[in-house]
């Protein structure tokens, strides 16, 4: 195997484990995807919470949402803006 696609597996399989464990989840090593993804979708349902694909949606429907909020606000202040500010001499 060359060294990018074995640096490729390693980066993919840290990435799934770091989502597994950020929903509060546990990966089983051994298992493959389809067991694995009827067993969350089982278990998903009998506990009311959504299924796994469902909250990995929402965390990156999130993340993309916060991303856009900080590029608005970092665009917004690059603005000089009209100068709003008060009056504060007391002459006419």
């Amino acid at each position: 195997m060359s060294p990018v696609r074995r640096a490729a597996s390693s980066l993919k399989s840290s990435f799934e484990a770091g989502g597994d464990f950020a929903m509060g989840g546990n990966r089983p090593a051994d298992a493959d995807a389809t067991a694995s993804a009827s067993v969350s979708s089982a278990t998903s349902s009998a506990n009311g919470s959504p299924p796994a694909w469902a909250r990995r949606m929402k965390r990156a429907q999130t993340m993309n949402h916060g991303t856009s909020v900080v590029a608005h606000a970092v665009r917004s202040g690059d603005h000089g803006g009209g100068g709003a500010s008060v009056d504060l001499s007391e002459g006419k």
